[in-house]
């Protein structure tokens, strides 16, 4: 008797029991849209920051990986035309067809090259502008545009003997098929300097102050005349970052 009355007792629990999970509610309309809203604020906020944070990163990549390259062909060039070699640069001014020349002779044969730009593509990837806001473009159509292996594509400018400064000048292209390239954030620039031991491959060391480095990287203006000379915007960029060890500083003034 016992014994049917502890087990009456069971099957009224576990009735009770069952009960109770019938009678669970699932969420409400307002918790779902609540919850969905709260998880929308959270990527609002998150998401850019990712996205700034993996765009400084593919340019400190590239940007250092370019810089290796370019100083390892002008050391295997100047192996075979001899340290600090002088190219026949030919009349003054500048020109593609000179930058051509001057590049397949000196640069191309040290180089893995994906491909070479035809000339109207080769305009097109110069093109550039100062901010993210400005309607005013830079374009030069005196470049060789080649590119590399690394996902960069450069532009390869040659000058004249006449010019003090800036004979050969590399413009790094971050990212070429972005549409508007920001100068400073996905257009840098190099310069090939002929030191006392041969060429080597430099930006802008001659500015010693750091403020007015980071001054002229923020300008407006794609060009920037200093002591006579019209120097390119990026390339104050560049020395930012190559003086942070390639690292995109905390103070850089453009924002990512």
């Amino acid at each position: 008797m016992s014994i049917e009355i502890l087990t009456g007792q069971i099957n009224i629990d576990r009735f009770r029991v069952g009960a109770r999970n019938d009678n669970k509610k699932g969420f409400t309309l307002a918790e779902v849209l609540i919850t969905l809203g709260i998880i929308g604020i959270v990527a609002a906020m998150t998401i850019p920051n990712l996205i700034a944070k993996n765009q400084k990163r593919l340019v400190e990549t590239r940007l250092k990986s370019t810089y290796s390259i370019l100083s390892n062909a002008i050391r295997l060039s100047e192996e075979e035309n001899g340290a600090g070699f002088s190219p026949d640069f030919g009349g003054s001014g500048w020109s593609s067809q000179k930058s051509k020349r001057i590049f397949s002779q000196y640069l191309l044969p040290y180089l893995k090259i994906n491909f070479q730009y035809p000339d109207k593509d080769c305009v097109k990837l110069s093109e550039s502008y100062s901010s993210s806001t400005t309607s005013q473009k830079y374009t030069d159509s005196n470049g060789a545009c080649y590119a590399l292996m690394n996902g960069v594509s450069i532009i390869f400018f040659a000058g004249s003997n006449s010019d003090k400064n800036n004979k050969m000048i590399v413009r790094t292209i971050i990212n070429p098929t972005k549409k508007r390239k920001i100068e400073g954030k996905d257009v840098f620039n190099f310069v090939f300097i002929n030191g006392e031991n041969g060429y080597y491959i430099g930006t802008y060391e001659f500015c010693d102050d750091e403020n007015k480095l980071t001054q002229y990287c923020n300008m407006e203006a794609s060009r920037i005349n200093i002591g006579g000379g019209s120097w390119g915007r990026a390339g104050f960029c560049t020395e930012l970052i190559k003086r942070s060890g390639w690292i995109i500083p905390a103070n850089y003034p453009i924002k990512f």
